[in-house]
């Protein structure tokens, strides 16, 4: 394992060339702990940026390191009721339940439940029922159920069944099935609707409803029931 001096100094160089932190971000960090505790502080835009990545990590760090501060690159791990937040990378996989807060990034897998929130980045997965919120990003693909609640962006994809609500702000592709209803205010969405579920939208293109599904055009008044258009 490399001493902390090299490591510190790496990441000065690093955050600097990119130009997105003071230059005294990381300087007076003055261990190694106390310098991973910085970075997860900073891990979204140090990870999304490509400062850092998994294998910076891994070099520099032990898994038993990580977990200290919550960050999780491998196997399988669980999380319960807990004010602090979690990130998730690489493969590793995630059970979250209450009101836990995770970030997964690459190809991490995450189930929650409960009310806890999940921001999902890159490749991820995430599997969310019982009221829980997620923000997807990125080309992250969510499963939604049970009345869980969707934030969509990016190239996003979102399947929501049994009373989800997903709101649409990128261009992504999102399924509702059995009384979900998905809000949509990105005009390159893609959204199919089916068994009783509602879209609202500002005139997207994309919009396509089934058989006992309605879709209602809010800047032209206009409502789609299964595929046929009425004026309102």
């Amino acid at each position: 394992m490399k001493k902390f001096g090299i490591i510190k100094d790496e990441l000065i160089r690093l955050a600097s060339e990119a130009g997105l932190f003071p230059e005294d971000t990381f300087k007076h960090c003055s261990g190694r702990a106390q310098l991973l505790a910085k970075i997860k502080d900073n891990f979204k835009p140090m990870y999304s940026m490509g400062i850092i990545d998994i294998d910076w990590l891994r070099n520099y760090y032990s898994e038993e390191d990580l977990n200290r501060q919550l960050i999780y690159s491998t196997g399988v791990v669980e999380l319960f009721s807990d004010f602090r937040t979690s990130i998730i990378i690489g493969d590793c996989r995630c059970v979250s339940s209450f009101n836990a807060t995770v970030l997964a990034f690459d190809k991490a897998y995450i189930k929650t439940m409960g009310i806890g929130k999940v921001y999902g980045y890159g490749n991820s997965n995430i599997e969310a029922s019982s009221f829980a919120r997620i923000y997807a990003y990125d080309r992250c693909h969510v499963k939604a159920s049970n009345y869980a609640t969707v934030f969509s962006f990016d190239q996003a994809n979102v399947q929501a069944s049994d009373y989800v609500r997903v709101f649409v702000r990128g261009s992504g592709e999102t399924i509702l099935k059995c009384h979900s209803s998905a809000y949509v205010r990105n005009l390159d969405a893609h959204v199919e609707a089916e068994g009783y579920s509602n879209v609202h939208h500002n005139g997207a293109d994309g919009v396509h409803v089934c058989e006992h599904a309605v879709a209602v055009d809010d800047p032209h008044k206009g409502v789609t029931f299964g595929g046929e258009l009425a004026i309102v």
